[in-house]
């Protein structure tokens, strides 16, 4: 009986583990915030288990600013996607708005753009016009949802890698032609990493990327969320400064 108690203890210290409540009043959550590991965007910090990132923080000033608590809990893109698709009161943050999401979630964005972009190092004498001419190369991207899914759909063989470090590294060291991955994330993940710029020698799409609601979710609520964000580009700003 006692092993079965203290099982029952870890599991819900474990549950509550994923998740970082954010109402300070001690008001019960008026909804539920899904997200993924995505560096810069969503992460838990390692030593105090809070989340932060870009989208976090962007995110969370808007709902502060609405008056709407919360609480957040990450688990892997497609089962948190499935649990938003469940639940009347969740959203997930963030993820590219694309043709097959563009129905299935109510929307609040963008809360930052971008799109998919092939990258090389600075010098490199390679000239690539279109998706074909990225045939005849050796590419490398990280092995996500999104990105890799955009890559295999316009039939580039790639490299996929588990880490935007990795991912850096065997372009760096010469393992890789090319990157293909996020135009506004990976200067910044450059720039991070201390490696010298990269040029970017295609832009594949545009995007716009926004927190995606279960279609139930109140219209006024996402209509006052769509305007809040609207204000929030010096937020949006100071976000992708501290990461």
């Amino acid at each position: 009986m006692q092993n079965a108690v203290k099982g029952l203890a870890f599991a819900a210290a474990s549950l509550w583990a994923g998740i970082a409540h954010a109402d300070e009043a001690g008001a019960t959550p008026a909804i539920t915030l899904y997200t993924a590991h995505n560096p810069p965007h969503s992460m838990r910090d390692a030593a105090t288990g809070k989340f932060r990132g870009v989208g976090h923080d962007i995110v969370t000033e808007m709902l502060r600013r609405a008056g709407v608590s919360y609480h957040i809990i990450q688990m892997p893109i497609e089962r948190a996607l499935a649990a938003v698709d469940a639940d009347p009161k969740a959203c997930f943050f963030i993820m590219n708005h694309t043709p097959e999401r563009a129905d299935r979630f109510a929307w609040v964005k963008p809360i930052s753009t971008g799109g998919w972009g092939v990258f090389k190092l600075k010098g490199t004498p390679i000239t690539v016009t279109s998706v074909e001419d990225l045939k005849q190369y050796l590419v490398v991207t990280r092995n996500q949802v999104a990105v890799t899914s955009y890559v295999d759909s316009i039939g580039i063989e790639s490299v996929k890698v588990d880490t935007t470090a990795k991912m850096l590294e065997l372009l760096y060291i010469g393992r890789a032609q090319l990157l293909i991955y996020g135009t506004r994330d990976t200067p910044r993940l450059v720039a991070a990493s201390g490696h010298e710029p990269l040029e970017l020698a295609l832009q594949l799409t545009h995007t716009e990327i926004g927190m995606g609601c279960n279609p139930a979710m109140s219209p006024d609520l996402i209509a006052r969320l769509n305007e809040i964000n609207a204000g929030l580009d010096d937020v949006r700003e100071a976000a992708y400064a501290r990461y």
